[in-house]
């Protein structure tokens, strides 16, 4: 869809866009998902992120803690899952 601007109000626009942001996450999908629009997949990971930290993989928290210790740094604390990262094997 192409809206122009110079035809329109911009909040016209911003009706429209959210009206077809409306009726898509609206549509059918399979069971246990839903219709996501450009950007809700990313919403969805900054809102579980900022409630549960960032996954980072062992290779990479074993790099943090060497750099730290490498510098007199206390290393990051885990906020969540197992007490200690496991060690990349």
């Amino acid at each position: 869809m192409l809206l122009d601007p110079l035809f329109q109000p911009l909040e016209a626009i911003n009706e429209r866009v959210g009206a077809l942001l409306r009726d898509l996450r609206r549509q059918p999908s399979k069971p246990g998902t839903r219709v996501m629009a450009p950007g809700d997949p990313e919403k969805a990971e900054m809102s579980d992120r900022a409630a549960h930290g960032i996954p980072i993989d062992p290779v990479t928290w074993l790099t943090l803690q060497d750099l730290a210790g490498r510098h007199g740094l206390k290393a990051p604390t885990a906020i969540g899952g197992p007490a200690s990262p496991p060690t990349a094997d």
